[in-house]
């Protein structure tokens, strides 16, 4: 990841901060990035804001660091290795028609309307089971 500068963000002696048309510009590519997010979450890592694209009603719970994000790479890319499989790109197919990136994007509502419909047809009713009589002091095998 580069670092320049694109502008300057003034602080007004009321405090209210002006931005220039460079960065709004910058800010909202930023968004468009990321399917669904209207909004930044600021939070503070060394000494530096930093800005995470998310939709407002939805704050991050937790933002791993990067030595985590290292660390679940490189033990997928290592299962990976193991199966000899090539990893997903966000542009193929999950599930339900839809790509890693657009299942991604999804709000939680749309999320769970997804699962409730894909397990729509595997879901079974108690009326489905045939009742079966056993004793009392029946066990079942462990074999």
């Amino acid at each position: 990841m580069s670092t320049h500068v694109i502008d300057l963000i003034r602080m007004t002696p009321d405090g209210d901060l002006t931005l220039p048309e460079t960065v709004k510009a910058r800010l909202r590519q930023l968004l468009e990035r990321q399917p669904g997010a209207d909004a930044f979450s600021v939070y503070e890592e060394g000494g530096a804001l930093v800005l995470v694209p998310v939709r407002e009603s939805q704050e991050p719970a937790y933002i791993p660091t990067p030595e985590e994000i290292a660390a679940v790479v490189a033990h997928f890319r290592a299962m990976m290795r193991v199966r000899e499989a090539a990893p997903p790109s966000l542009d193929d197919e999950f599930i339900g028609g839809l790509t890693y990136k657009e299942y991604f994007a999804l709000s939680e509502e749309e999320e769970k309307a997804l699962w409730d419909e894909v397990f729509a047809d595997e879901a079974m009713e108690i009326e489905d089971f045939s009742e079966i009589k056993v004793a009392p002091d029946a066990r079942v095998s462990s074999r």
